[in-house]
């Protein structure tokens, strides 16, 4: 037996009402904010703001490109800023050499690092200035933790496989070297080389993917240190290899 109209016009009325009456699907939010990275721009007096663009660029690189649930808008932080300890990735840009850090940062910055956190000194691009900028990098490692060494970071260091496998010979060649602070087996403070000035489209082409791909290693090794290292990897990581080893003069 068929139901009768009117009994149908009712149940498409409840139906209706029922949709209204209940809420919606929201969107997951189990962990929340907290669960955002944040590239926190770690002022320094005299850094040199990074081109304009270039945090949103990181951003949306590691967006598309990660799972990692970026923050957006940095806003700049002082070395003395207990908002720090909030911030596992500390990222400072610089056009020329830093200024020494005051004995109250020395301070909070050292407990920062010492606990897990990350700092990344991006500087110039330009040869002609990457002179001053790295003595000065080198006076601020001193001063954070004087028995350390920065220098460059060997070939099997997990920064060139967090994510991309990246050579250390192009990286210099494309922007200038990739210099690490290492304490405990972990870089705690990172030298690079123009990675923010090259997301915010200073430069095009292979050099400029480079950077961004640097940039993506970055924020992964900062948030999984040498994870890539367990020989449980071994296997994947040598698979991503194959593409680029060739005997010479021979066939990929």
């Amino acid at each position: 037996m068929r139901p009768s109209r009117p009994l149908i016009l009712v149940g498409a009325l409840l139906v209706a009402l029922l949709a209204v009456a209940l809420p919606g699907p929201r969107p997951a939010g189990g962990i929340g904010a907290s669960s955002r990275v944040s590239l926190a721009h770690l002022a320094l007096q005299g850094d040199g703001a990074s081109p304009r663009g270039g945090w949103r660029a990181v951003e949306e690189t590691l967006r598309r490109r990660t799972n990692i649930n970026m923050a957006t808008d940095p806003k700049p932080i002082g070395p003395t800023d207990p908002a720090i300890f909030a911030r596992p990735l500390l990222w400072t840009p610089a056009l020329g050499a830093l200024p020494a850090l005051a004995p109250a940062a020395v301070t909070q910055l050292q407990r920062h690092l010492a606990r897990g956190g990350t700092w990344i000194l991006d500087g110039p691009l330009e040869r002609s200035a990457q002179g001053p900028f790295l003595r000065s990098a080198q006076a601020i490692a001193k001063q954070l933790f004087p028995r350390a060494e920065l220098g460059p970071l060997p070939q099997d260091h997990s920064l060139w496989k967090s994510f991309y496998l990246l050579s250390p010979g192009l990286m210099s060649q494309s922007g200038g070297p990739v210099l690490g602070l290492i304490r405990d087996r972990r870089a705690s403070l990172i030298v690079v080389h123009g990675v923010l000035s090259s997301a915010g489209g200073a430069r095009d082409g292979q050099e400029a993917e480079l950077q961004r791909r640097l940039s993506v290693n970055l924020v992964l090794y900062a948030l999984c240190v040498d994870y890539k290292s367990d020989q449980v990897h071994a296997p994947a990581i040598l698979e991503r290899r194959k593409w680029r080893v060739a005997p010479p003069g021979g066939n990929p």
